[in-house]
């Protein structure tokens, strides 16, 4: 039986639920019978914005801290995430001692108009006081929110226990030049799963994510391969992992001839072993071959997102999750995710969204959230306390020490569209790895 280094993590997996969109509005406060937060609305969702009228047990002189949810993170058909999030928010509401409400609104997330990010583009310049003081985006609007003056600084409002909590990727995800504008909360990061029975039929009880030894178990990959104007982002990982290097902040790459060639040639190597299917070169996205990881179709291994990892396989199939591969096998991925972000400039209100932020980001109450929303957390004792002991903890614990933040978009940078022009062309079988490398230190020389 061969017997490769990292550690085989098995693990059943949960079945998928998607919200429908959403926005409404709840006053929250202290109370001897805690009021809850009604996201299962039957009726027709508004798009403008909802008046709250304070219930007639409110505490008129009570701060009230505005907090704008995202409806992707309660879903309308998932009730216990809405109970959770009751329970956490008026948790938070009892400790303040009947001082502080909650205005909790349930928005949608997306581009369209009465979106969180849409609204406070239009709402900050003609109506700053219909604002949230917190809410919660995606990592990849963070830069565009900061570049447009929508978020203020968070270094000095979160404590600086909850800051040295983070994992390390994920204190970088949430910044912006040296400074916190987004404190991480939820996570998702792209890794390789292995069909359980492949692994039975190669004789592999532990798996390397090593170059070499991945070649050598000789097991097809499914991946995403085509990203127009842009570069691959697994393979944009895999060469930043083998140069050391970490993109600017205006997201210039430099350049590593000596990198670039072990990763080309490792792709050069599942080219010529038959080990890349072939549809991969059409797939854009994970979402392009998801059905067969989630109907049980087959497959040897896959590049998937730990979202779905957690949330879209049936229980009856069975998958070891492992990083994607490195020159050296130390594990690494590409990192996203949702963060924190402060609306206010209020300096009151601002130190009551301190209070907030650090009663959530609280280790046992953020594993309780991501456990039921099914992403990871951004720090490690909340990934140790997560609820669901399936999940692979020490894999994952290793991907996100060693994760690489996704590019904002659009990642279009000289260097990103050259590099993904190479890759393309090793595994068509359009040119070996020293060629691809030849021909790229020309391109870039030239401009």
């Amino acid at each position: 039986m061969r017997s490769l280094c990292l550690a085989l993590s098995c693990l059943l997996l949960l079945a998928a639920c998607s919200g429908d969109d959403a926005d409404s509005a709840t006053s929250l406060t202290a109370a001897t019978s805690a009021p809850t937060l009604d996201a299962n609305l039957s009726t027709p969702i508004p798009t403008t914005a909802v008046t709250v009228t304070p219930a007639a047990d409110s505490v008129p002189e009570a701060l009230t801290l505005a907090l704008w949810w995202p409806d992707t993170l309660n879903p309308s058909d998932r009730t216990e995430v809405n109970d959770i999030i009751n329970t956490q928010i008026n948790g938070f509401v009892e400790a303040e001692e009947d001082e502080t409400q909650v205005d909790f609104r349930l928005k949608r997330y997306g581009g369209e108009q009465g979106a969180i990010m849409p609204t406070l583009r239009t709402a900050s310049g003609v109506a700053p006081g219909a604002l949230p003081d917190l809410t919660l985006i995606r990592r990849s609007d963070l830069v565009a929110a900061v570049d447009a003056g929508l978020v203020y600084p968070l270094d000095g409002i979160v404590s600086a226990s909850t800051i040295a909590a983070l994992y390390g990727p994920a204190l970088r995800m949430g910044q912006v030049g040296d400074t916190l504008y987004g404190l991480p909360y939820l996570v998702d990061i792209q890794h390789i799963v292995y069909s359980a029975a492949v692994l039975e039929e190669a004789e592999l009880t532990t798996i390397s994510t090593a170059f070499d030894d991945v070649i050598e178990a000789g097991i097809p990959l499914l991946m995403p391969t085509r990203r127009p104007n842009s570069i691959n982002l697994t393979f944009y990982a895999q060469y930043l992992a083998a140069s050391g290097l970490q993109p600017e902040q205006d997201q210039s790459l430099t350049l590593d001839a000596d990198a670039l060639t072990d990763v080309l040639t490792f792709y050069e190597a599942l080219y010529r072993a038959g080990l890349l299917d072939e549809a991969a070169l059409d797939y854009t996205s994970i979402n392009d071959y998801a059905a067969i990881i989630t109907s049980g179709g087959a497959f040897g291994s896959a590049l998937v997102s730990s979202n779905l990892y957690l949330s879209e396989i049936s229980a009856e199939n069975g998958l070891a999750a492992a990083s994607i591969a490195t020159a050296d096998g130390q594990p690494t991925g590409v990192m996203s995710g949702w963060v924190w972000v402060m609306t206010t400039g209020n300096t009151e209100r601002q130190v009551l969204v301190g209070r907030f932020l650090n009663w959530m980001m609280e280790a046992g109450r953020q594993a309780e959230f991501a456990g039921v929303i099914r992403m990871l957390p951004s720090q490690p004792r909340a990934l140790r306390d997560f609820p669901d002991e399936r999940v692979p903890v020490t894999a994952y614990d290793a991907m996100l020490n060693g994760a690489i933040i996704a590019p904002p978009e659009p990642f279009a940078t000289t260097v990103a569209r050259t590099l993904q022009t190479a890759f393309m062309n090793v595994i068509t079988g359009e040119e070996s790895a020293e060629q691809a490398v030849e021909w790229v230190m020309g391109q870039l020389r030239d401009d």
